[in-house]
C-alpha cells in the first residue's frame, strides 16, 4: 500500500485535500495535484472508460479530517459526467478522477500524451494493454496537461465553462446591476468608435475572448454593417452555447464564418502546428447547419480585419512578456494596414495607485477607493457596499503585490526594461449575487504607459487611446465626428437607479476599468 497527498489550486495556492491509499502496482507521483474540473461528453468525448487503466485511490476517513475527499466524491457520484483532472505523475501525466457508490475513494484513468510532428496532431491514449486511442485537438490536449495552458489558464477557462447559465429574470437582484449596465453601455460605445476610427462602410470584426456570444448583437445589429465576423474564445463550453442559443435563429448567422476554440496567448489561427475547435457552417438539402471540425489553420495570412475586439479578457495574456507578444503579433497579422483593435481592462494605474496609499499610509481603513486587508502571504484590496457585502476582492501574492509597487517602477518603465511589467498576478473575485460570482478567475495587470506603448509599437501598432472607463462617461472618447455621445445614452442601458445615479461602490468599481484603442500602421 502506497499513501499519496492529493491536493488541489486554489487562489494559487497549493491546498491540502487529504490522502488516498494504492496498491503500488503502477506507479504514481507522490504528491497528486487536482487541476480543474471537466465534463466527459465536453473535453472528453472520444475518452472510453473501459479501455484505459483505472487505479483505484482508496480515501478513508482516517485520512479525511477536513472531509474534502467525501464532498467531492458525493460531487462526482451526483454529477457522473463530471471528473476531476489531476496531475498523477512527475512527468505530468493526467489521471481523471471519477467514482462509484461502490469505490470507497476515487476511479483514476490514466491518460498519457504523445505527438505526431508529421501531422501535428496530439494523440490522447488511455494506457494498458488494450490500449484505444482518439484524435483530439491539440488545444483540447494542451487542456489537459497544462503544457501550454497552464492551469491559471485552466482556473479562468474552468470559470467559464461551469458558469455558461445567466437567468436573467434575477438580473434585477445582482449587486453590480447598475455596474454591469455600465460596462455594457461602454463596450457597446466603444464598438462603434472603433467602427468609426476604421473609415470603412462595411467591416470585417475579430473578436477575441467573445465567450457565450454576448456582444454578438452590438456588432450584428449596430448602425453599421458587418461583412464577416470570426470569434475566438479559450472556453469551448462557451463557444457551444455561443454557436447554439446566439445564432441558431439569427438572421444573419452565416456572416460568423468562425468560431475558434484556442488560447491567443500560446496558439496561432494560422500555424500548422496547432490543430484547433473550429465551428463552421455547410448546407443539406437546402438548409444551413452547423459543424464542428478540428482544423489546422483555420485562417490565412491573407484573412484581414478591419477591428478586432477584446472585452475584458486582454489581462489574461500578460502572464509573460512570450504569452503578450504573442497576443499582439496575432493581431497585427490580422488588422488591415489602418485597422483598429478595441479593448477593455483593468486600469492598472488606478490599482497601483491604490495600493501604494496603502503601503504609505499603512492602514488597513478604507480610501477613497475600497479596503485593503494585508496578510503575511497575501494583499486584497476590498471593495463593500453599504449593506457589508463584498463586492469586488482582488488577491494578491506578496511578490507581485511587491513588485507592483517598486518605487522603481516608473524608472524601469522609462529606461525601457519591460520584464517586471509582466506576470503581476492577482486573482479578481467579483460578487454579482450573494451566491454567484460574475467573475473568480487569475487575471495579470495589464502595464498600462510606455511598457504597452513599446510592445505595440514592436508589432506595429500604435496605442491611439487610454481611457479610465470615468474619463470616458463623463466625456466620451473624443469630439467631433467620431463622438459616440455616451454620455447621454446612460440612461438608455439602464446605468442609473431610481435616484438617477449610481451607489458609490459601484461607481468606484468603475474607476477600476480602461478602454484602449490601438491603430494598425
Amino acid at each position: 500500500m502506497v499513501l499519496h497527498d492529493l491536493k488541489f489550486v486554489e487562489k494559487n495556492t497549493m491546498v491540502d485535500h487529504g490522502k488516498v491509499e494504492s496498491d503500488g502496482d503502477i506507479s504514481l507521483a507522490e504528491n497528486l495535484v487536482i487541476l480543474s474540473m471537466a465534463k466527459f461528453s465536453v473535453d472528453y468525448p472520444h475518452f472510453v472508460k473501459s479501455s484505459g487503466t483505472c487505479v483505484v485511490l482508496r480515501a478513508p476517513d482516517k485520512h479525511d479530517e477536513a472531509k474534502r475527499n467525501r464532498k467531492l466524491r458525493a460531487y462526482l457520484l451526483g454529477n457522473l459526467d463530471r471528473c476531476a483532472v489531476c496531475k498523477v505523475g512527475e512527468t505530468g501525466d493526467i489521471g481523471l478522477l471519477t467514482t462509484s457508490a461502490e469505490t470507497e475513494g476515487y476511479l483514476c484513468y490514466l491518460l498519457t500524451a504523445t505527438r505526431d510532428s508529421s501531422i501535428g496532431i496530439t494523440k490522447v491514449e488511455n494506457t494498458g494493454d488494450s490500449r484505444k486511442e482518439a484524435k483530439v485537438s491539440t488545444s483540447a490536449q494542451e487542456n489537459v496537461t497544462g503544457v501550454k495552458r497552464g492551469s491559471e489558464q485552466l482556473a479562468a477557462m474552468k470559470h467559464y465553462n461551469e458558469n455558461l447559465q445567466r437567468d436573467r429574470s434575477t438580473r434585477h437582484k445582482s449587486y453590480i446591476l447598475h455596474l454591469r449596465n455600465l460596462n455594457n453601455c461602454v463596450k457597446s460605445h466603444l464598438i462603434k468608435y472603433g467602427v468609426k476610427c476604421s473609415k470603412k462602410a462595411a467591416v470585417a470584426i475579430l473578436d477575441l475572448g467573445c465567450g457565450m456570444g454576448g456582444d454578438i448583437l452590438k456588432w450584428l445589429k449596430g448602425s453599421f454593417e458587418v461583412s464577416r465576423y470570426v470569434g475566438v474564445d479559450i472556453a469551448k463550453a462557451s463557444l457551444e452555447q455561443f454557436a447554439r442559443e446566439r445564432l441558431k435563429s439569427n438572421p444573419q448567422k452565416e456572416k460568423v464564418t468562425h468560431l475558434i476554440c484556442a488560447d491567443l496567448g500560446t496558439e496561432s489561427l494560422t500555424s500548422v502546428d496547432n490543430t484547433l475547435d473550429v465551428h463552421t457552417w455547410g448546407r443539406r438539402d437546402g438548409s444551413i447547419y452547423g459543424k464542428w471540425e478540428a482544423l489546422s489553420s483555420p485562417l490565412s495570412e491573407k484573412d484581414k480585419f478591419d477591428v478586432a475586439s477584446c472585452q475584458f479578457a486582454m489581462h489574461y495574456m500578460f502572464q509573460t512578456s512570450k504569452k503578450a507578444s504573442h497576443f499582439f503579433a496575432e493581431i497585427s497579422r490580422h488588422l488591415a494596414k489602418g485597422g483598429v483593435f478595441v479593448a477593455t481592462t483593468i486600469d492598472s494605474r488606478v490599482v497601483v495607485d491604490m495600493a501604494a496609499q496603502v503601503e504609505a499610509c499603512s492602514v488597513r481603513d478604507e480610501d477613497h477607493l475600497g479596503k485593503a486587508r494585508k496578510t503575511d502571504q497575501q494583499r486584497r484590496l476590498m471593495f463593500n457596499d453599504d449593506f457589508g457585502n463584498t463586492l469586488l476582492e482582488m488577491s494578491f501574492g506578496g511578490d507581485a503585490w511587491n513588485r507592483m509597487i517598486l518605487p522603481a517602477q516608473e524608472q524601469r518603465s522609462l529606461t525601457g526594461e519591460d520584464d517586471w511589467a509582466y506576470g503581476i498576478q492577482y486573482v479578481f473575485q467579483l460578487r454579482d449575487t450573494g451566491d454567484a460570482a460574475a467573475v473568480n478567475a487569475p487575471e495579470w495587470l495589464v502595464p498600462l504607459g510606455a511598457p504597452l506603448e513599446r510592445l505595440a509599437a514592436r508589432h506595429g501598432l500604435r496605442v491611439a487611446l487610454c481611457k479610465n472607463f470615468h474619463e470616458v462617461v463623463k466625456g466620451d472618447f473624443e469630439k467631433g465626428a467620431n463622438a459616440t455621445h455616451i454620455p447621454s445614452n446612460l440612461g438608455k442601458f439602464g446605468v442609473f437607479n431610481l435616484k438617477g445615479t449610481m451607489s458609490e461602490t459601484e461607481w468606484k468599481l468603475a474607476h477600476l476599468y480602461v478602454a484602449l484603442v490601438f491603430e494598425k500602421l
